[in-house]
């Protein structure tokens, strides 16, 4: 806080990591979030934001906040849709003298939890929100974003 003093147009909180308990509901015409919460390593945790950010919104506004997409690949290459992320880690599918080995990889606040682009667009349709959009940063499947309306 006290290296941002200076900024008379903002107000910064500090959370418990986990909601938004200090905004109250039906409060805010539009949420933003970059380059947060791909650093979360817990699948619920996130989708709990989503909810949360429902909660303080107003009827007809608008959220965008950028998740984690595919994790990439794994040291020989093997693509991304042979992934399936679980609430703490991931699994992939490498080869090894051929044969399919299974690889588990846990995340972390570096590597947070990802999503593909259907599973956080039914995350956050049960969730209610509608006129859903997702889409990746010039091309890299690394950074989702998803875009939607409270109705």
């Amino acid at each position: 806080k006290k290296d941002n003093l200076g900024i008379s147009n903002a107000a910064f909180y500090i959370n418990n990591g986990i909601d938004l308990g200090d905004f109250s509901d039906n409060t805010y015409d539009f949420v933003f979030s970059f380059i947060v919460f791909q650093h979360i390593p817990r699948r619920h945790i996130i989708k709990n934001y989503l909810k949360e950010i429902y909660r303080v919104l107003k009827a007809r506004s608008y959220m965008q906040v950028q998740v984690r997409g595919y994790p990439g690949y794994l040291a020989n290459g093997v693509p991304a849709y042979q992934y399936k992320g679980f609430d703490s880690f991931y699994m992939g599918l490498s080869r090894k003298k051929g044969l399919p080995v299974p690889v588990f990889c846990g995340y972390d606040t570096l590597f947070g939890a990802f999503f593909k682009e259907g599973e956080i667009a039914d995350v956050a349709s049960k969730i209610g929100y509608r006129s859903i959009e997702t889409f990746y940063t010039s091309g890299n499947s690394r950074y989702l974003w998803i875009r939607g309306v409270k109705q």
